[in-house]
């Protein structure tokens, strides 16, 4: 067994060429955008708990501490109906938009054991990939927004996962899901009918260059939050984990998402979604188990 040389065929590449590759093949964008949703079972009931605990109650009589004018009942209502709006139009599912301020995303750990050698003479120790690790965490910073939307969605889903009263857990197993799509902008051709477009007209848009996507996720717990008054104070912000079984990606997954079905295994290998089991198991007369014949 031997391993292919790599041929360096740009190690003798002039200067100039790199530079013009630079500018030719570089970002036009200073960072990468990104967005994070999440859906599921659980998620629709977190957003309808805010709905049913915004509407207005009897109990609700506070008054401004200036004015000493009564607040609407109706105040938390309007305060979830404008959240709702924005990040959860169909009530299903949530679209966190500017509110993250950071993600971050974890990616495949291979296991490795140092315990293999081949040569009798120098001692190389190769290492063996024996497994992966079984899960990774997926950290988000959330920047509130004005009606403190935020906390009341994560906080509502969050205890989803519980039976509050009794302090019992509940099933967790394919309630929640997280997508992250990261953006960058192309340039696109204009797709117009030939006979009213100019073909040189291009336009600059959004592409997909990843899609990001996580299944049966659990919440880790929120963070806590810090207030501050005075000169220093900023926004309120706050951090949110959540574990995720299945750290595989697959490559440019950009377009559809495949929930818990494989989406990394080559096509000769599946094929709509049903695994060709040719390919995994070998019969009788299969050349591999003939061996060689000694005369």
């Amino acid at each position: 067994m031997s391993l292919m040389v790599p041929e360096y065929t740009t190690l003798y590449e002039e200067i100039g060429t790199r530079i013009e590759q630079f500018y030719a093949h570089g970002s036009i964008l200073t960072e990468n955008k990104y967005i994070v949703g999440l859906s599921g079972e659980y998620v629709k009931k977190a957003v309808e708990k805010m709905e049913k605990n915004a509407k207005p109650n009897s109990y609700r009589t506070y008054t401004g501490r200036e004015t000493g004018n009564p607040i609407p009942k109706n105040i938390y209502t309007t305060m979830f109906e404008r959240w709702a709006e924005v990040f959860s139009p169909t009530k299903k599912d949530v679209e966190l938009r500017w509110t993250v301020s950071n993600v971050v995303i974890p990616q495949l750990k291979p296991k490795i054991s140092k315990t293999f050698s081949m040569d009798s003479i120098k001692t190389i120790w190769y290492p063996m990939i024996t497994g992966c690790e079984d899960t990774g965490k997926i950290t988000l910073t959330i920047v509130e927004e004005r009606g403190m939307g935020m906390f009341q969605f994560f906080n509502a889903l969050v205890n989803q996962f519980f039976n509050p009263q009794m302090l019992k857990p509940k099933s967790s197993f394919q309630k929640v899901g997280m997508y992250i799509i990261m953006l960058n902008g192309e340039y696109i051709p204009n797709m117009l009918p030939l006979a009213i477009r100019n073909p040189s007209d291009t336009i600059i848009t959004d592409i997909p260059l990843q899609i990001f996507e996580f299944n049966s996720i659990v919440p880790l717990g929120i963070d806590q939050i810090t207030g501050k008054q005075g000169d220093t104070n900023g926004l309120i912000t706050f951090k949110i984990d959540f574990e995720a079984p299945n750290i595989f990606q697959g490559t440019y997954s950009t377009t559809t998402l495949k929930d818990l079905m494989d989406n990394t295994t080559d096509s000769e290998y599946m094929n709509s979604g049903v695994y060709n089991r040719k390919k995994f198991t070998t019969g009788l007369k299969d050349e591999v188990n003939i061996g060689n014949e000694v005369d």
